[in-house]
């Protein structure tokens, strides 16, 4: 590392602002090292306010270290990975995390929305050629029908659904099966290792033993998950499928009982068997 150091004319940033710390801890806890550093240039070193290691993340045997700068901006150019990364996470809708208070207000909502939809009548009837009207009218009625109710469906979606940000450099570091499996062993074990930590990192004794355990536990999960990542994908596609079932059964159960929607969708089903 110090030949790096003197090749690229950087400075070990971290050794001065950190003492008696450590970023390695081997899964039994008995052995700790510094092994660990931040690299910067001259300029930059000048201009470090704090540095500190983070032992409260325990997905991995190495602990980040995390510094900040005083008076430094960054300018994120268009194009660039970072600002591709930045814009690649958008919002979804997380239904997983609907309460039925929010599930309260989303009816409420779309049924209030969907009363202000205009429902063509000269499509209510048995034949649309009887009231002067041409396929391509009927299916621009149509066309226009749906877009207003996955509009409706969509905002209200927006405003009264939770919402989880995924996509782009997001996905690279998602564990399948994380909340089901994993999430409340990491709990534990994290609390139990800043125990151990606050404690004087002791080598034997309940909060030593208590840290072992609940680190074992927690990277048995960790494995279990990467070996069993395409099974749990797979189960989390079909409960996501099913949700999406239910949704449809509910959106439906809003619209159906009104009369006039019973009979658009009857003509719509009957028209897609006919081609329309």
């Amino acid at each position: 590392m110090l030949e790096d150091c003197v090749d690229s004319n950087f400075v070990i940033a971290d050794i001065k602002p950190l003492c008696n710390v450590f970023t390695f801890c081997s899964d039994d806890g008995l052995r700790q090292s510094w092994i660990d550093h931040f690299m910067c240039s001259s300029v930059l070193n000048e201009r470090i306010l704090t540095a500190c290691t983070l032992p409260q993340f325990i997905s991995s045997d190495h602990k980040p270290l995390m510094v900040t700068f005083k008076d430094l901006s960054v300018n994120v150019i268009s194009g660039s990975p970072a600002a591709q990364t930045t814009c690649s996470h958008t919002p979804t809708p997380d239904w997983s995390k609907v309460d039925d208070y929010s599930l309260l207000r989303f009816e409420t909502m779309l049924n209030d929305l969907l009363n202000e939809v205009n429902i063509t009548v000269s499509l209510l009837g048995s034949d649309y050629a009887k009231v002067g009207l041409s396929e391509t009218q009927a299916r621009l009625m149509v066309d226009n029908y749906y877009q207003a109710v996955t509009t409706c469906i969509k905002h209200a979606v927006q405003m009264n659904i939770p919402h989880s940000v995924k996509g782009g450099h997001y996905n690279q570091h998602v564990v399948a099966g994380w909340n089901d499996v994993v999430k409340d062993k990491h709990d534990v074990a994290r609390a139990a290792f800043l125990d151990w930590v606050e404690d004087g990192k002791p080598r034997q004794g309940p909060l030593f033993f208590l840290m072992n355990r609940t680190r074992a536990a927690f990277k048995l999960a960790m494995r279990y998950c990467k070996q069993h990542e395409t099974m749990i994908r797979a189960d989390n596609l079909a409960n996501s499928i099913t949700d999406r079932v239910a949704l449809a059964f509910l959106i439906l159960g809003i619209l159906l009982p009104c009369h006039a929607c019973r009979r658009l969708w009857y003509i719509l089903a009957t028209n897609k068997e006919d081609g329309i």
